[in-house]
């Protein structure tokens, strides 16, 4: 490959996304019941839920799973 073709093939390809597969672990991570009592928090894009999965990339996905549930157990009995 020229370098022409090189620097199209990088211009014109997507970057790496890890953050979008990791965010997939996570919910892939959240337990069977939480995620269909809450399934419509957690897939509004927009969300809160998008808000903690920002606050939780550091973590590996396991954890910021547990993280997000602990939370929102917490806060939406609060509200109630």
């Amino acid at each position: 490959m020229d370098f022409k073709q090189s620097l199209d093939a990088y211009l014109t390809s997507l970057p790496e996304d890890r953050y979008d597969s990791w965010c997939e672990d996570v919910v892939n991570a959240l337990s069977e019941n939480f995620y269909h009592v809450n399934i419509d928090w957690v897939e509004d894009d927009a969300g809160l839920f998008s808000k903690w999965l920002a606050r939780t990339s550091g973590h590996d996905s396991k954890t910021a799973a547990k993280i997000i549930e602990r939370a929102h157990s917490i806060f939406s009995n609060k509200s109630n």
